[in-house]
Protein backbone atom coordinates (compact mmCIF):
# COMPACT_ATOMS: atom_id res chain seq x y z
CA UNK A 1 0.00 0.00 0.00
CA UNK A 2 1.07 3.54 -0.39
CA UNK A 3 0.38 6.14 1.73
CA UNK A 4 2.28 9.54 1.35
CA UNK A 5 1.60 12.79 3.07
CA UNK A 6 0.77 15.47 0.10
CA UNK A 7 3.25 18.48 0.10
CA UNK A 8 5.69 16.94 2.60
CA UNK A 9 8.51 14.43 2.67
CA UNK A 10 7.78 10.62 2.96
CA UNK A 11 10.68 10.15 4.76
CA UNK A 12 10.27 12.77 7.47
CA UNK A 13 9.23 11.91 10.88
CA UNK A 14 6.35 12.48 12.46
CA UNK A 15 6.55 14.86 15.65
CA UNK A 16 4.02 12.81 17.48
CA UNK A 17 5.10 9.36 19.68
CA UNK A 18 2.67 6.87 19.65
CA UNK A 19 1.76 7.77 22.96
CA UNK A 20 0.23 11.01 21.94
CA UNK A 21 -1.31 9.32 19.20
CA UNK A 22 -3.16 6.74 21.38
CA UNK A 23 -3.92 9.92 23.24
CA UNK A 24 -5.35 11.89 20.58
CA UNK A 25 -7.05 8.52 19.37
CA UNK A 26 -9.08 8.14 22.89
CA UNK A 27 -9.90 11.95 22.70
CA UNK A 28 -11.71 11.92 19.43
CA UNK A 29 -13.69 8.88 20.12
CA UNK A 30 -11.56 6.87 17.29
CA UNK A 31 -10.42 2.86 17.40
CA UNK A 32 -7.51 2.68 19.44
CA UNK A 33 -5.48 0.82 16.55
CA UNK A 34 -4.61 3.83 15.45
CA UNK A 35 -0.94 3.37 15.27
CA UNK A 36 0.38 6.65 13.31
CA UNK A 37 -1.27 9.81 12.89
CA UNK A 38 -0.67 12.06 9.78
CA UNK A 39 -1.63 15.78 9.59
CA UNK A 40 -2.61 17.15 6.32
CA UNK A 41 -3.83 15.41 3.21
CA UNK A 42 -2.63 11.63 2.18
CA UNK A 43 -2.44 10.37 -1.35
CA UNK A 44 -4.03 7.01 -2.15
CA UNK A 45 -2.64 4.63 -4.57
CA UNK A 46 -3.71 0.87 -3.40
CA UNK A 47 -5.91 -0.75 -5.50
CA UNK A 48 -8.56 -1.21 -2.50
CA UNK A 49 -8.55 2.36 -2.15
CA UNK A 50 -8.69 2.62 -6.21
CA UNK A 51 -11.41 -0.25 -6.12
CA UNK A 52 -13.94 1.86 -3.16
CA UNK A 53 -13.30 5.26 -5.61
CA UNK A 54 -14.34 3.79 -8.72
CA UNK A 55 -17.21 2.17 -7.08
CA UNK A 56 -18.71 5.45 -5.20
CA UNK A 57 -17.69 7.71 -8.44
CA UNK A 58 -19.93 4.96 -10.44
CA UNK A 59 -23.00 4.67 -7.83
CA UNK A 60 -23.07 8.74 -7.64
CA UNK A 61 -23.37 9.04 -11.38
CA UNK A 62 -26.13 6.46 -11.31
CA UNK A 63 -27.53 8.62 -9.02
CA UNK A 64 -27.61 11.48 -10.65
CA UNK A 65 -29.03 9.38 -13.97
CA UNK A 66 -31.97 8.18 -11.58
CA UNK A 67 -32.70 11.87 -10.08
CA UNK A 68 -32.61 13.09 -13.58
CA UNK A 69 -34.98 10.05 -15.05
CA UNK A 70 -37.08 10.56 -12.20
CA UNK A 71 -37.55 14.29 -13.02
CA UNK A 72 -38.51 13.61 -16.46
CA UNK A 73 -40.77 10.88 -15.03
CA UNK A 74 -42.93 13.09 -12.92
CA UNK A 75 -42.86 16.14 -15.54
CA UNK A 76 -44.39 13.67 -17.39
CA UNK A 77 -47.11 12.72 -15.52
CA UNK A 78 -48.03 16.36 -14.34
CA UNK A 79 -48.51 16.91 -18.22
CA UNK A 80 -51.01 14.77 -18.30
CA UNK A 81 -52.53 15.23 -15.39
CA UNK A 82 -55.94 17.26 -15.89
CA UNK A 83 -58.03 17.01 -12.55
CA UNK A 84 -56.74 17.85 -9.59
CA UNK A 85 -56.34 14.43 -8.44
CA UNK A 86 -55.66 11.53 -10.33
CA UNK A 87 -54.32 7.96 -9.73
CA UNK A 88 -53.74 4.82 -11.20
CA UNK A 89 -50.57 2.43 -11.72
CA UNK A 90 -49.38 2.81 -8.58
CA UNK A 91 -48.84 6.58 -8.59
CA UNK A 92 -50.82 9.48 -7.39
CA UNK A 93 -50.94 13.17 -8.63
CA UNK A 94 -52.40 15.93 -6.48
CA UNK A 95 -52.53 19.55 -7.99
CA UNK A 96 -53.48 22.41 -5.62
CA UNK A 97 -53.96 25.77 -5.82
CA UNK A 98 -54.15 27.18 -1.99
CA UNK A 99 -54.50 30.98 -1.36
CA UNK A 100 -55.04 32.64 2.23
CA UNK A 101 -57.45 32.40 4.75
CA UNK A 102 -58.43 35.80 3.99
CA UNK A 103 -58.64 35.62 0.42
CA UNK A 104 -60.85 32.38 0.61
CA UNK A 105 -62.96 34.33 3.33
CA UNK A 106 -63.59 37.20 0.88
CA UNK A 107 -64.29 35.03 -2.22
CA UNK A 108 -67.12 32.72 -0.41
CA UNK A 109 -68.88 36.15 0.74
CA UNK A 110 -68.78 37.49 -2.63
CA UNK A 111 -69.25 34.45 -4.85
CA UNK A 112 -66.30 35.18 -7.21
CA UNK A 113 -63.31 33.65 -9.02
CA UNK A 114 -60.43 33.43 -6.31
CA UNK A 115 -58.01 33.20 -9.60
CA UNK A 116 -59.82 36.43 -11.30
CA UNK A 117 -60.15 38.69 -8.58
CA UNK A 118 -57.28 37.97 -5.61
CA UNK A 119 -54.22 36.53 -7.79
CA UNK A 120 -52.91 33.26 -8.81
CA UNK A 121 -52.12 32.35 -4.83
CA UNK A 122 -49.53 29.17 -4.95
CA UNK A 123 -49.71 26.22 -7.14
CA UNK A 124 -48.52 22.70 -6.09
CA UNK A 125 -47.93 19.35 -7.46
CA UNK A 126 -47.39 16.69 -5.74
CA UNK A 127 -46.42 12.87 -6.80
CA UNK A 128 -46.61 9.94 -4.35
CA UNK A 129 -46.10 6.32 -5.10
CA UNK A 130 -49.44 4.11 -4.06
CA UNK A 131 -48.62 1.79 -1.47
Amino acid sequence: MTIQPLGGNADATDPLDEAQVIDITAKADLPVAVTALTVGPVLRSDFAWFTAAAAYRQARRDLEAAEAAEVRAKEGLVALTQHSTEFGCGVTVLKSLSFTADDEVRALRLGVDLQRHFGKGCFGVRVRLDE
